[in-house]
């Protein structure tokens, strides 16, 4: 049995674009099906052995969690835009072209950034065409994503807030007055 990765809309069929992508479902080799489905406003993550029945868990408030991660503060100052920062003043050098060492800074005037003093890096990749990649072309720098994830990930001020938000209690108002609560932590 051949593994394969099928991209679906909501209706079941192969998604034309990647805006109509509701369903993801990888197959291994050994019939094993691994889904993520986004039809509904929640997050359902399943797993479907060879030959048996399907496990789900449901996510929700998914889109809540994660506009609350983004706008954390610590100190009324954005945890985000704090590692951000410090990660635009690092010193370290590292491999974000793939090729030289530099440090952030280095690299981002290489891709035609402006620098502290307004000056210019090369434009282009060969520095000839006059013209400065736009700001997806460097954000598509596999090293450079790499590097900001693991800095992300790594931080302290990152996992106290995911630890903050994922502990908050989750409450399902009951359908009908004689529905039981459901409470999830």
């Amino acid at each position: 049995m051949p593994a394969s990765l099928k991209f679906e809309s909501a209706a079941g069929t192969a998604a034309a674009t990647l805006a109509e992508v509701k369903l993801v479902t990888l197959a291994d080799n050994t019939g094993n099906e691994y889904t993520l489905d986004i039809t509904t406003n929640d997050l359902k993550v399943g797993y479907t052995p060879n030959g048996g029945q399907i496990t789900e868990h449901k996510i929700t408030g998914l889109s809540t969690a994660l506009g609350s991660l983004l706008s954390t503060k610590d100190n009324n100052e954005s945890v985000l835009v704090d590692t951000l920062g410090n990660f635009l003043d690092s010193p370290d050098k590292a491999k974000y072209d793939g090729q030289n060492n530099q440090t952030v800074k280095e690299f981002l005037v290489s891709k035609g950034l402006k620098g502290e003093k307004g000056d210019t890096g090369p434009k282009g990749e060969d520095g000839k065409n006059g013209t400065s990649p736009s700001a997806a072309e460097i954000a598509a720098e596999k090293a450079l994503q790499d590097h900001v994830t693991k800095i992300s990930i790594e931080s302290p001020e990152f996992k106290r807030a995911v630890q903050e938000e994922m502990s908050q209690p989750y409450f399902e108002p009951p359908t009908s007055d004689d529905a039981a609560l459901n409470w999830t932590w």
